[in-house]
């Protein structure tokens, strides 16, 4: 469908693009490592700019130029991914892209009574699991991923906030205000219907929170 420049759909376009699923698992980030530690390294900064740095890499850059590259070739017909038929490949090798990123983090190795900076493993993982889902779903129903990044940045700091007895409060209600603007601006630019954008967040938030309330995570 030819996007219509109204107010409205421009406000859209804008929120989709901040809130972009790529971005979403260096903001989850950015969130959890600003959180108090529970401990003192003298390389602390070290590890955090890894972390961040790896996932940057990994879940944004990489996906990004792969993206772009099957645009190049044809292979797909828009870096939107707004046909389902165009969002397999791309799945695929943002799947392997996320794997590899939990790959380095795994090899960094990071003490699991470490809080909050072992959150890296859930967090990851759950973006990993979270785009295979999507794959599979995609295969009968164009689930909405820039649900499914909020929803899992959301119900990840919601299980944060339960199971290690956090006051996130303000940072769960601006997460649920930019869920509800996100939910908006993909029905405004009718990129899906009201069944693909509930579904993508709970999907996501399910995954992603049972992930962090597993006991095997800083145990």
């Amino acid at each position: 469908m030819k996007f219509e420049p109204t107010p409205l759909n421009i406000i859209a376009k804008i929120i989709s693009g901040v809130v972009h699923p790529m971005l979403m698992p260096l903001f989850g980030a950015l969130l959890i490592f600003s959180l108090p530690t529970n401990f003192s390294m003298h390389n602390e900064g070290m590890v955090r700019m890894y972390l961040l740095g790896v996932i940057f890499i990994c879940t944004c850059i990489l996906p990004s130029i792969a993206i772009i590259v099957l645009k190049l070739m044809g292979s797909i017909e828009g870096i939107g991914l707004n046909e389902q038929k165009d969002r397999r490949i791309p799945f695929i090798l943002t799947g392997i892209c996320y794997s590899i990123c939990y790959w380095a983090i795994l090899k960094l190795d990071i003490p699991r009574v470490l809080f909050p900076y072992a959150l890296a493993y859930p967090l990851v993982l759950g973006a990993t699991l979270t785009i295979i889902l999507a794959l599979i779903v995609n295969h009968w129903f164009k689930i909405s991923i820039h649900m499914m990044g909020i929803g899992g940045v959301l119900g990840s700091f919601i299980a944060i906030a339960i199971r290690f007895d956090q006051p996130l409060l303000p940072f769960i209600s601006i997460l649920i205000v930019l869920a509800g603007l996100t939910g908006f601006a993909r029905l405004q630019l009718n990129a899906h219907t009201p069944a693909q954008v509930y579904s993508g967040f709970i999907v996501s938030a399910v995954c992603n929170s049972a992930l962090i309330l597993l006991p095997m995570w800083l145990r």
